[in-house]
């Protein structure tokens, strides 16, 4: 998959693919050129034109992320993470629903944020006229232009925009279904997006300077239609986790293997069950650490036949753990989406399992599935 940049933003982590960076950045220096193109008799004065816009348009994203992780903060939740977006949309992969009145605090809070600093901006555009060199005054301009677009976009009633988000909270609060809210919204969400490519396609097609605005909009379609779908999965996984507990999925434990097994009987046994999570390496009766096939890479085929799994095993120190007979809700919990974490499971004090998100989707899925079988057989019968 895509390769991901993060770093921590106080208990918020900031998600962005390598691949989505790129693009941002080089589109945002086209974009700029595109629309102020070079005027001045100085390229060292351009120059810093470009670069106090971009810098300007990093802060208007940190500004309406930073205003979605403060409203959370006074509400008492929290943001899991953030992932920078083109449009201000905020999917339950980064900020997980938890009452109506939050869903709509939080969401309205990024659109306002924008609208405000476009605002100053605005202002700071229209006393700046004569007073300061052209260049700042066009600065201002555009970043009031696109902090109060900004500000309009997000505000769209689909999911995941922030206006989706305020849409939802209110049909959750007159339903009281999160479900269904979502699916509502989620709905209004595929039809944005439909228009959105529609509208960059036409762009693209026109060519000239409305090429580049083109790609922008397709590429947000593109960000937009996977929160959607990854959204709305969040959702269904965190209603249904709620009513079974870890040992509905676990109850024999997980993959496992014992530590004093060399690593060349082990080799196939991994390779065969690489997809079906974490393999705990046990010590006797006792949970001494996990291996992978990375793990085994650095050590000689030589040594495959004295070499013990025990040998490269990674410890377990640090891992954090739920107990089999919690809620599954706490386990998905520990494994946030997009992060390659991985939780135990214990019983009795003692450590029964290992495993992460991907394994826990694949169990899930295949317990809904015998579930859905067993109710047409009663159905039938």
């Amino acid at each position: 998959m895509y390769r991901t940049l993060r770093f921590n933003l106080g208990h918020v982590e900031i998600r962005a693919t390598l691949i989505w960076s790129i693009i941002a950045l080089t589109l945002t220096a086209i974009s700029i050129y595109v629309s102020v193109p070079p005027r001045f008799d100085a390229a060292s004065v351009q120059s810093i034109f470009v670069l106090i816009v971009f810098v300007g348009l990093l802060a208007t994203l940190a500004l309406h992320e930073y205003a979605h992780i403060f409203a959370a903060a006074r509400r008492g939740v929290e943001v899991v993470a953030l992932s920078p977006q083109l449009a201000g949309i905020l999917p339950d992969t980064v900020f997980e629903a938890h009452d109506p009145a939050s869903e709509l605090r939080v969401g309205i809070a990024g659109p306002l944020a924008s609208a405000l600093f476009g605002a100053l901006a605005a202002t700071g555009w229209w006393v700046s006229q004569g007073q300061v060199s052209g260049h700042v005054t066009t600065a201002l301009g555009l970043l009031a232009l696109v902090n109060l677009g900004l500000a309009v976009v997000s505000l769209m009633p689909g999911y995941p925009f922030d206006g989706g988000r305020v849409a939802r909270g209110f049909f959750w609060y007159l339903g009281g279904d999160l479900m269904t809210a979502t699916k509502i919204v989620g709905y209004i969400g595929y039809v944005v997006i439909l228009g959105a490519m529609a509208l960059g396609v036409y762009l693209v097609v026109a060519g000239g300077a409305q090429a580049v605005w083109g790609i922008w909009v397709l590429l947000t379609a593109y960000m937009i239609n996977r929160s959607v779908a990854t959204g709305i999965s969040q959702v269904f996984w965190a209603q249904q986790s709620q009513r079974l507990r870890v040992d509905d999925l676990f109850v024999g434990g997980t993959r496992r293997i014992q530590a004093d097994v060399t690593i060349d009987d082990a080799i196939e046994r991994m390779l065969e069950g690489q997809d079906e999570g974490p393999l705990l390496v046990f010590d006797g009766s006792t949970a001494a650490g996990l291996v992978d096939l990375a793990a085994i890479r650095p050590v000689p085929r030589r040594e495959w036949r004295e070499r013990t799994i025990g040998d490269v095993m990674e410890s377990i120190g640090g891992l954090r753990s739920t107990a089999s007979s919690s809620p599954l809700s706490e386990l998905i919990d520990l494994l946030p989406p997009e992060r390659d974490t991985i939780a135990l499971i214990t019983r009795d004090g003692h450590v029964i399992g290992a495993t992460d998100r991907e394994d826990v989707v694949r169990r899930f899925q295949q317990y809904l599935a015998t579930e859905r079988i067993e109710k047409m057989r009663r159905g039938r019968a």
